[in-house]
């Protein structure tokens, strides 16, 4: 009796991780806010923290440079689609670190 299997796939190359991720923190949230606040985290440390404003999220982003990045009063999605960009940016500076 011979089984089948399943192909054998090459595995896929290793993503980079994240240099920026936003997590929600309600325990910085008072109680007359309605919208949530978001740490903004550096490699899995605080660097820093958007907050709700009265037309949209403020806070800074670190940039590859070392300069913190502020888009203005902008909704959280706005923010995300930053980070994004950001992080390929980071990447791309740990790529040519490492040459």
């Amino acid at each position: 009796m011979s089984a089948s299997r399943a192909p054998i796939r090459p595995a896929r190359p290793a993503r980079p991780a994240k240099a920026i991720t936003l997590v929600e923190a309600p325990r910085k949230k008072s109680s007359c806010e309605q919208e949530m606040r978001y740490d903004v985290l550096l490699h899995g440390k605080q660097y820093g923290e958007l907050y709700f404003n009265l037309r949209g999220y403020l806070g800074y982003l670190p940039t590859p440079d070392t300069l913190p990045l502020d888009i203005g009063e902008k909704s959280i999605s706005a923010y995300r689609k930053q980070i994004a960009v950001l992080n390929q940016e980071w990447a791309a500076a740990a790529c040519k670190a490492d040459v």
